[in-house]
């Protein structure tokens, strides 16, 4: 194969790029690269929706959440990944109004003493959302995985 050929089946979107990368890994830029605008961008939301900042405006809110409403709000510049955050916590919440306990209306008691995960489309990716729910259908516990 040529070096051409090499580089094509390489080359990768900044999203792609960004899910190769895991906790705790370094990311160094070679010098070819030049400035990496999109990279930064997409390593940066990635990281943003992960951290307690975001996540912990969560805790003690009942869903249906509405992003932008009612103390949830969009990391900046992570918009389309903090839209897909709320909605897998509102997917996750559904799931156990409805499979689990059989409930139409969300204001129900939803104690489960489970967590349960759901992914939606974010700007790099997959993002997964698990969550639990605590005996009044508040969020008690939600991790961010992108």
């Amino acid at each position: 194969m040529d070096c051409y050929q090499e580089y094509r089946n390489k080359l990768r979107t900044p999203e792609q790029a960004v899910q190769m990368v895991k906790s705790g890994d370094w990311v160094d830029y070679g010098t070819n690269v030049c400035f990496p605008t999109l990279l930064d961008a997409a390593l940066a939301e990635l990281c943003r929706t992960r951290e307690a900042a975001f996540t912990d405006q969560f805790t003690g809110k009942v869903p249906t959440l509405t992003l932008n409403e009612g103390g949830v709000d969009t990391v900046s510049g992570a918009s389309t990944t903090s839209r897909a955050v709320v909605s897998a916590v509102n997917t996750v919440a559904n799931y156990i109004y409805v499979n689990q306990l059989g409930l139409a209306e969300e204001t129900e008691t939803a104690f489960m003493g489970q967590t349960f995960s759901a992914a939606e489309k974010g700007f790099g990716g997959d993002v997964t959302v698990t969550l639990g729910l605590d005996d009044e259908g508040a969020v008690a516990y939600m991790a961010v995985d992108t």
